[in-house]
């Protein structure tokens, strides 16, 4: 995140998503029950995470530079949006991985394949999400080693 308004941009993502998770499964389970895909509120998720972090790649105009403004009101909305985005996304992601565990477990006569499918899929699932921040921090290890300038932005 900009270092000039990373805290803002953190605290109002954080801010909205703690409030925000809280009736997220409530949302979703009443989208579903009235029939509604739950695919469109994925892509969109994922559509708000990628605008969020593009407009972070680019560097804060000075003070009283043009565009400063806009800047500023464009990520701490897109910060908005996604801590707005996040419950929903997280929520349809359990749900997910629990429908996919039940469906495997379900070939299966013995009362504890579901427990132990769940749990399997859950670690995989994790597994992969745990391994894409590791390659993040990686990467920006990598970029700050290599770094000679001392400019570089992560």
């Amino acid at each position: 995140l900009n270092g000039a308004i990373g805290f803002v941009n953190l605290g109002v993502l954080y801010g909205t998503f703690s409030v925000l998770c809280v009736i997220a499964p409530a949302l979703v389970q009443g989208l579903e029950a009235r029939g509604y895909s739950l695919l469109p509120p994925l892509v969109i998720s994922g559509i708000v995470y990628v605008c969020m972090i593009s407009a972070n790649a680019h560097a804060i105009p000075a003070e009283g530079q043009a565009g400063r403004t806009t800047f500023v009101v464009l990520n701490v909305g897109l910060s908005f949006l996604v801590g707005v985005m996040a419950p929903v996304l997280w929520t349809i992601q359990n749900m997910y991985v629990a429908r996919c565990a039940l469906c495997a477990a379900s070939c299966s006569d013995d009362p504890e394949e579901m427990n132990r499918t769940t749990a399997a899929f859950n670690g995989i699932f994790f597994m992969f999400f745990q391994f894409a921040g590791a390659l993040g921090t990686g990467t920006s290890t990598l970029v700050f080693a290599l770094d000679n300038g001392g400019d570089s932005r992560t």
